[in-house]
């Protein structure tokens, strides 16, 4: 069975018992998210607004991705970031297109998401 990354407050996680989900506080992720951020030149507030510059929009695109792949739901990266579940999925299908035809792209993800799993303290 697949392991559930969720997020939520002390309590712990809300999709099952314990020995099933991977707990990451909420603030813990937005750390990670927030040093991921700045080590590529932006600020949250680049981030969370709606711009669509090429350059801020390919990191959070490429964010969304590393996410999912660690295992988070399209829901709860939604709500990280004040998107909808069907725009993380749209997203994240476009990324991973761009990703798999541009060697830049894929050494750019392969930084984010080798950052954002160091920052939550996964394995590789």
């Amino acid at each position: 069975m697949k392991t559930i990354v969720t997020l939520g407050d002390e309590e712990g996680c809300l999709h099952g018992p314990p020995e099933r989900c991977n707990f990451i506080p909420l603030l813990k992720l937005e750390g990670a998210i927030w040093r991921t951020v700045r080590i590529h030149g932006f600020s949250i507030t680049d981030l969370q607004a709606r711009s669509r510059g090429n350059e801020i929009c390919d990191l959070r695109s490429m964010l969304y991705l590393a996410l999912r792949e660690i295992g988070f739901s399209t829901t709860a990266i939604g709500r990280v970031f004040n998107r909808t579940h069907s725009n993380i999925v749209h997203v994240t299908k476009n990324i991973k297109s761009y990703i798999d035809t541009s060697d830049k792209a894929l050494h750019k993800y392969n930084q984010i998401r080798t950052n954002i799993r160091k920052e939550l303290e996964l394995c590789n």
